[in-house]
């Protein structure tokens, strides 16, 4: 495990956390690298979001763009506070032409070392400026380049006072999901708060990763994905109370969505809540006797380090993956490992018995016993219903 950051301070803390994992990690060795940068530097975090088939390095682009754009209004201290737009209508173009040169070469050093095929376009700038065009701009004289910036508008404000994620709003569903949550949590206690915001937040995870581009366009198929699959997927702290509380949200979201659209979508999303929610709660029942909540909500990263701490030990003596339960006895369970396709007999307690069921699958990682040949599960990451078997 390599942390890298550029705050000091944060090696510091980095370094606590990792002393709580006890003996499963072990302190190698602490490198500090020092580059030259231009004194009026800034660091920022950013998040971005691409869509479909866009290249990663793009984020990196559009960053290092806007920021360019932002500095011809900032003031500069070489030039008595300055801006470079200034400059240009004092005419004094050489100062700005030098000015350029010394951004375009720390763009094309950065180009380099993030192996990034594209180069900010500068062109753009100098074009508007009357400058000679670089030629280290991609596509030359050719590149054209915009940046169309959203106006903030009061309900904008309105979705961020209730933590509602921007992103929501370039979506079809954001505008309904803000106006649902306000409306149902409006005046109410921090649990019904929390609920909602939880249950919310894990849909429209779903809707942004499905692509959709309606309410209209979501099938059965669509919800049944979201509950029995992308829910325990990505909540890894998934709880009784918590799974309850997000059938609810559902089942009153798709109500609200009918009401206001004609569409249909409640009774379908009661009909499959209707035929999962034991095996939902049984697989959460199941996951909690290998892995208590607690451990899973607090300390899910030292989870994923005694499991590749497992597989490193045991090697060959160990088979990880997806294991689907096909037949459960008063000891034992039979299970198939998904990529291989073989069976595995695993010794299980009576608790386990009672919430394992065929059909059931399993991410996790089984040892052999030296005992009876059977195997034991040592490790478990998540646990399905048999429903989620056709979108694992």
């Amino acid at each position: 495990l390599k942390f890298v950051t550029f705050l000091p301070d944060a090696v510091e803390s980095f370094m606590k956390v990792m002393e709580k994992a006890g003996p499963l990690v072990r302190f190698i060795k602490k490198t500090v690298r020092k580059l030259d940068a231009p004194k009026d530097v800034e660091f920022h975090s950013y998040a971005i979001r691409l869509g479909e088939n866009v290249p990663l390095y793009f984020g990196a682009l559009a960053n290092q763009t806007l920021g360019i754009y932002r500095s011809l209004h900032t003031p500069q201290e070489e030039w008595d506070g300055k801006t470079v737009m200034q400059m240009v209508e004092q005419g004094k173009k050489e100062e700005v032409e030098r000015w350029l040169q010394e951004r375009e070469y720390i763009s094309f050093m950065n180009a380099e070392r993030l192996e990034c095929p594209v180069t900010v376009d500068f062109n753009t700038i100098r074009r508007k400026f009357g400058l000679p065009l670089s030629p280290f701009v991609t596509l030359g004289e050719k590149r054209q380049t915009r940046l169309l910036e959203k106006q903030r508008t009061d309900e904008m404000e309105q979705y961020e006072q209730y933590d509602m994620p921007l992103e929501w709003m370039d979506s079809f569903f954001g505008k309904d999901i803000a106006e649902f949550f306000i409306e149902k949590t409006r005046g109410k206690s921090e649990a019904t708060v929390s609920k909602y915001r939880t249950g919310l937040s894990i849909i429209a995870q779903y809707l942004l990763q499905s692509r959709l581009s309606s309410w209209t366009s979501i099938t059965k198929d669509h919800w049944q994905q979201c509950i029995v699959y992308h829910y325990l997927e990505m909540n890894g702290d998934a709880s009784i109370n918590q799974a309850k509380s997000f059938f609810s949200t559902v089942k009153a979201l798709a109500k609200w969505i009918d009401a206001r659209y004609g569409t249909n979508h409640d009774k379908t999303v009661r009909s499959i809540i209707q035929t999962v929610e034991e095996e939902i709660y049984d697989a959460i029942r199941l996951l909690d006797l290998y892995v208590p909540y607690a451990a899973r909500k607090y300390h899910d990263w030292l989870q994923e380090i005694g499991r590749v701490a497992i597989e490193n030990a045991l090697e060959d003596r160990q088979v990880s993956g997806l294991f689907q339960v096909t037949a459960v006895s008063a000891v034992t369970m039979r299970c198939q490992h998904a990529e291989s396709g073989k069976q595995y007999t695993i010794s299980i307690t009576p608790l386990v018995r009672s919430y394992a069921k065929a059909g059931m699958i399993i991410r996790g990682n089984i040892a052999e016993t030296t005992s009876n040949g059977h195997w034991r599960l040592i490790h478990v990451s998540r646990v399905f219903p048999k429903e989620a078997g056709q979108y694992i």
